[in-house]
């Protein structure tokens, strides 16, 4: 567990635990966060912009869950409508329409159906009397890709339930206001941003992340 603290130029920074937690330093707030169990969360970035503390979090690939993913294809695809312009995408996207349910997205045209986890890295899924068809799609979890048809989709999936507290004497905590990224989801491998606003610069405050 690590004691970080932000400064305006945006600089990160980091600080033994053993440091007083109360000793002079150039900056208006400390920060302490606590990272998730299981080794699956982690923080890779902290700084201020403007009124926000704005932290940059990464969850590990072990941590991947097929529960309100999307997936976006690699590859883009000419648009018939507008030739001249930048192709389209393909996507997939999970329990759109409730547990279990799926839809699968190609320009004007979309496929309603279903969805079966066969086991971590493989699901199994099912359009009915659409096409008649399951397609059983694969997940590289070294690349993020999901093989599904000949084509490779990136993945995006749902950020976790997150629980941000914020306290001024260690000792009662409260729900702190946060803003995450307005899809719900984060690129596979890539750090996502949430964004914590500071309504009084003068204090000191804490702050500790886990999931729900």
């Amino acid at each position: 567990m690590k004691l970080f603290y932000p400064t305006r130029c945006g600089l990160e920074r980091e600080m033994p635990r053993r440091v007083s937690l109360f000793a002079p330093v150039f900056t208006v707030l400390l920060v302490f966060f606590c990272s998730m169990s299981c080794g699956a969360f982690s923080l890779t970035g902290i700084k201020m912009i403007e009124d926000n503390i704005q932290i940059q979090c990464l969850i590990s690939p072990d941590d991947f869950q097929w529960q309100g993913a999307m997936f976006e294809t690699v590859e883009t695809f000419p648009n018939p409508w507008f030739p001249d312009g930048p192709g389209t995408r393909h996507q997939l996207s999970l329990d759109t329409d409730g547990p279990g349910s799926c839809q699968w997205f190609q320009m004007d045209f979309i496929m309603i159906g279903t969805y079966q986890v066969l086991d971590s890295d493989r699901i199994l899924l099912s359009f009915g009397s659409i096409d008649g068809q399951d397609y059983e799609a694969t997940l590289d979890r070294g690349t993020g890709l999901l093989t599904l048809d000949g084509h490779d989709y990136q993945a995006h999936p749902a950020i976790p339930s997150l629980l941000i507290e914020t306290t001024t004497d260690l000792k009662i905590w409260r729900e702190a206001e946060a803003r995450l990224p307005a899809s719900g989801r984060y690129t596979w491998g890539q750090s996502f941003s949430v964004a914590i606003p500071v309504a009084d610069e003068s204090s000191f405050e804490f702050f500790r992340i886990r999931q729900q």
